[in-house]
Formats: C-alpha cells, structure tokens, sequence
C-alpha cells in the first residue's frame, strides 16, 4: 500500500512538472512571436541617381527636364523573405510631384537589401512660379 501511495505521488509530481514545462515553453513561444518574429513593413530608399540628360530652361517660363537612373534599395528587417506587389515611388520638389518610378513585383530575401535600377523622368510640368517673394502661381 505504501508502493501505491509513493507511485502516486511521483505521477503527481511529473505530471505537475510536465504542466509546467508547457506552460513555460507556451510563453516562451508567445514571447518569441510577439518581439522576434513580428512582420515589419520593408524599408524603401533611394541610394544612388545618376543623370543621363538635363535640361534647363531659364525663360519667362522656367522649367526643368532630365532623366535619371535611380538606384533603390528595399531593406527586409523581417525573418523570413517579404513579398511585395507592384508599387509607385513619387519623387516631389517642395510639395510638387515631379516624377515617378513603378517599382515591380518582387520579393526580397530575409534580413537582406534588395537593390535594382529605374529610369525616371523628372519634370517641372506642375511647378509653382514664384511671381515676386511672396506670391505663388501654378502653371
């Protein structure tokens, strides 16, 4: 009878130390998921231009034109590769859009920078003319 009753207690007392290794690991796999593994939103930027043409036009009308090859960098911070849709960068001077670039449907590898080139044309179609110093115009 004595057998019996130490048998039972050792079962208590592995079960009760198996309920309490799943509970440890359950928030060690929750404390994981909620810092390490978060999905982070990729980081765009544009790292390098180089000018293939520019134009300058310095009349009553000024204005600009030029062509440009621009180097973006898109920065996976996340653990696991990140796929993106195709998407537009907007290029502004002040508050004006001069340009754009359709960056296309890819996918950047985990905890790497994924670097292509674009071609933009960057025009002053819908600048501001400044009329004096405190008057401003849209052409």
């Amino acid at each position: 009878m004595y057998d019996k009753e130490l048998r039972r207690e050792k079962r208590k007392k592995w079960l009760l130390y198996g309920l309490a290794f799943i509970i440890f690991q359950s928030a060690i796999i929750a404390l994981f998921t909620l810092t390490v593994m978060k999905v982070r939103n990729p980081k765009f930027r544009v790292r390098s231009a180089t000018f293939d043409t520019f134009d300058i036009q310095s009349t009553t009308n000024p204005s600009f034109s030029l062509r440009t090859n621009v180097v973006v960098g898109i920065k996976n911070a996340n653990f696991g590769p990140y796929k993106y849709d195709n998407s537009t960068v907007y290029f502004y001077y002040g508050d004006t859009e001069v340009g754009s670039a359709i960056i296309p449907k890819s996918k950047a590898q985990f905890r790497r920078t994924k670097k292509f080139t674009v071609g933009v044309d960057l025009a002053s179609t819908k600048l501001l003319l400044v009329l004096s110093d405190t008057t401003l115009l849209l052409l």
